[in-house]
């Protein structure tokens, strides 16, 4: 369900709404709340969730593709 996230409709929505100011760091935060040894099994569980939520499964493959260009520069 929705929690203050608007839902996102089109792949340009979807790379709007990942490019919010300090996202990265908000989302740093509250794993530290949650768990700070929080594994990335567990990590990974979570972020399956709220993609399915609240971005919808239409949003499936470009997150993936935009996630693994991001993650292959690090």
């Amino acid at each position: 369900g929705s929690k203050g996230v608007t839902k996102v409709s089109s792949k340009d929505d979807f790379e709007k709404a990942t490019k919010q100011p300090k996202l990265s760091e908000l989302i740093s935060n509250a794993i530290q709340q949650v768990d700070p040894n929080l594994s990335y099994m567990d990590f990974s569980d979570a972020i399956t969730e709220v993609i399915s939520d609240e971005f919808g499964a239409h949003n499936v493959k470009p997150f993936l593709q935009h996630l693994s260009q991001n993650l292959s520069q690090i």
